[in-house]
C-alpha cells in the first residue's frame, strides 16, 4: 500500500518523534506537541514528518515504526464531468491540481510516452444526482469554479436529448463563476455553444478578480 507521506503528523507520531530525539530540548517540544497536537494556532503552514525531521535533527527515525504510525494514501473521490451518452468509454473529470493524484494525472497528461502503459485502480460509484426523468422540467445548475464538473455532464446529456428527439428542451440556467475569464474560465467555448444550440437557456457567469475591488 502507499503513505501519506505528506500528511499531517498526529498525535501518536509526534509522540515516537519525542521519544527518537536525541536532544532533551527538541525532546522536550515535541512532547508538548504531542501533547496538544498541531492546530492552527500552534502552526503558521503546513507540517509534515519530513519538515518536522529538518526542524529537529537530533529525532532518529525508526522507519518500520514509521511506516505504522503514517495513515495510508486515502482515496480521492471526483465528480465525473462528462455524460456516458456524450463519452460512452471514457470518463472525464475536472479538478484542480493541489495533491497527489491529481499532479500524477497531469504528469500522465504530459508525459504520454512515458507512462502509456501505466495502470490506474479506480472505480466509480452510483449516484443519484441527476437530471429529472422529463426533459421539459426546469433545471438550475449552480457550478463554481470545479463544482462545474456534474453539470457539464448533464449539458453534454441534454445535447444529447436535443439531438435525438429535436424537439426544444425545458429551460436550463447555468451559473457558473470563478476569479478571472482569461485565467479560469474552463470550458468556456463549450458552454457559449450549449447557450447558443439551445441546451441551456441562459448562461450566467461572475468573476471575482476581474476588477480590483471583489
Amino acid at each position: 500500500y502507499c503513505l501519506e507521506i505528506n500528511a499531517q503528523p498526529r498525535k501518536p507520531l509526534l509522540r515516537a518523534f519525542a521519544e527518537w530525539a536525541q536532544d532533551p530540548a527538541e525532546r522536550e517540544q515535541l512532547m508538548r506537541l504531542s501533547e496538544h497536537g498541531l492546530t492552527v494556532s500552534s502552526v503558521t503552514e503546513h507540517v509534515t514528518s519530513l519538515s518536522l525531521l529538518l526542524q529537529y535533527p537530533s529525532v532518529r527515525v525508526d522507519v518500520g515504526h514509521w511506516m505504522e504510525l503514517v495513515p495510508q494514501l486515502a482515496v480521492r473521490y471526483y465528480s465525473i464531468s462528462s455524460s456516458p451518452k456524450f463519452s460512452p468509454t471514457a470518463i472525464h473529470i475536472t479538478a484542480v491540481v493541489t495533491g497527489v493524484c491529481t499532479s500524477f494525472f497531469r504528469r500522465m497528461a504530459m508525459q504520454r510516452d512515458r507512462y502509456q502503459n501505466t495502470r490506474v485502480r479506480l472505480f466509480v460509484r452510483p449516484s443519484t444526482f441527476r437530471l429529472p426523468a422529463d426533459p421539459k422540467t426546469p433545471v438550475i445548475m449552480v457550478g463554481p469554479g470545479t463544482g462545474l464538473a456534474p453539470f457539464r455532464g448533464f449539458i453534454q446529456e441534454r445535447a444529447d436529448m436535443l439531438r435525438r428527439s429535436g424537439k426544444a428542451l425545458g429551460p436550463a440556467l447555468l451559473f457558473f463563476g470563478c476569479r478571472h475569464p482569461e485565467h479560469d474560465y474552463i470550458y468556456e467555448e463549450e458552454l457559449k455553444k450549449a447557450q447558443r444550440d439551445g441546451v441551456i437557456s441562459e448562461l450566467l457567469v461572475a468573476f471575482s478578480r476581474l476588477h480590483t475591488q471583489k
